[in-house]
């Protein structure tokens, strides 16, 4: 059984083979271009760069967290140390003083 198109069609297909074996042309003429290796360069120290920028931006997260329970810590602290400083010093208010008696 042969298959016969119309001319119109058979017009229209020779066009798209037409067109289709330019884009072939011009994909391998884009893949081979000098250009195209420094693209893949400058591509892939593009994404070495985003690495490092995710990889430091979590490590200053890290010390950011960090600093922030150091903080809460010397607040906790020095919370304490008042405390107990105050009760020293009431402590010391309501004891009768010391005399030395000299002979």
């Amino acid at each position: 059984m042969a298959l016969t198109a119309a001319p119109e069609d058979q017009a229209l297909l020779l066009d798209l083979q037409a067109l289709d074996t330019k884009l072939a042309q011009l994909a391998h003429r884009a893949s081979t271009l000098p250009e195209a290796g420094v693209v893949t360069e400058l591509t892939a120290g593009r994404e070495a760069l985003q690495r490092r920028l995710v990889e430091q931006t979590g490590a200053v997260e890290d010390a950011r967290l960090e600093l922030r329970r150091t903080e809460s810590d010397v607040e906790s602290f020095d919370s304490a140390f008042a405390a107990q400083m105050v009760s020293q010093l009431k402590e010391e208010q309501l004891r009768p003083p010391k005399i030395e008696y000299t002979t």
